[in-house]
Parts: C-alpha cells; sequence; structure tokens
C-alpha cells in the first residue's frame, strides 16, 4: 500500500529528498495503521469501565487492576492478575513505538506485543467477566475491539513479509 513513511530516508547521494526536511508523517502499510488503532483502542479501553455489572462498573479498567492487585477486590482471579491486566497499555505503548521501524526484530518485537495485549485483553474477559456478554463492560469491549485490529494487523504484517521477517 503507497502510504507515507515516519522515517527519515536519505537519497544514494546523501542529500534529503525535496520537499522540508523530509520527514514524513503517517503510515507506511495498511497493517501499520490497524496496528496503531489496535493500540489506540487498548489505551482507552483500559480508562473505560471494566464491566458492565458488579465489582468494576463504576471504576475505570486501571483501578480494577489496582484493587485485583492490591487484594482489596476478590473475584475469580488470582492477585496477579492484576499486573497481566497491566500487560494490556505496556504492549499498546511498545506497539506504538515501534511503529516508526520496519526493521526485521522490530516488527518482531511488535507482533510479540500486539499479541501478549491480545491475549491479556482476552483472558481479562474470560477471568473477570466469565465470558457473558451482559458482564462485558465499555473497556473490556474496546479492549475486544482492539484485539481484533491487532489480529488484522499482525495477519496483513505476516502476509505483507511472506511469513517471516526476512525482506519484502
Amino acid at each position: 500500500m503507497a502510504g507515507t513513511e515516519f522515517i527519515r530516508r536519505r537519497r544514494p547521494d546523501g542529500g534529503r529528498r525535496s520537499g522540508g526536511d523530509g520527514v514524513r508523517v503517517g503510515f507506511r502499510h495498511g497493517s501499520e495503521a490497524l496496528l496503531g488503532g489496535a493500540a489506540a483502542l487498548w489505551l482507552v479501553g483500559f480508562f473505560l469501565p471494566a464491566t458492565a455489572s458488579g465489582s468494576g462498573s463504576t471504576i475505570s479498567g486501571r483501578a480494577f487492576a489496582d484493587l485485583i492487585g492490591s487484594g482489596t477486590l476478590t473475584v475469580s482471579a488470582p492477585r496477579w492478575f492484576g499486573a497481566v491486566l497491566y500487560l494490556v497499555p505496556l504492549a499498546a505503548a511498545v506497539l506504538l513505538v515501534t511503529l516508526v521501524s520496519d526493521h526485521p526484530s522490530v516488527v518482531g518485537l511488535r507482533l510479540v506485543a500486539a499479541a501478549v495485549a491480545t491475549l491479556a485483553a482476552l483472558a481479562f474477559a474470560a477471568v473477570v467477566a466469565d465470558w457473558r456478554p451482559a458482564r462485558v463492560g465499555t473497556g473490556s469491549w474496546v479492549a475486544i475491539a482492539g484485539s481484533c485490529l491487532a489480529v488484522a494487523g499482525a495477519t496483513s504484517t505476516l502476509r505483507r513479509r511472506g511469513g517471516h521477517h526476512g525482506d519484502r
């Protein structure tokens, strides 16, 4: 997909491309836009109500994770599960930072971050909300939507790269 680039590139003769300082803002590929959207949804979802009813229905996902981690809130999850919930915004931040490079190792880190956030978001829905749609809160739905975008973006990245981290 023809797009714009985040990184600076120099011409073979050492000069910059015409048109300003050589920096373009945007995404190189649709997969990066999908992964960027997933990260944004995960970050937004972390600050919305975690559940629709019962414990966590009136507080953000961040506060809910704090309560689980501190042991103040006893749900069907162990205390360490509060740390698992923090993996979602942490992986989203890593994902956003890695969008600036197309280096194979950075792309690998990007895919790992997307997988970690997806698994953590789905684990939250499974453990805390018991997979009951009526119990899943706005923040969880937003995180699940982010997970759907992440799967689409990761699939697109792998298809674009031929299933490995070599040259395009």
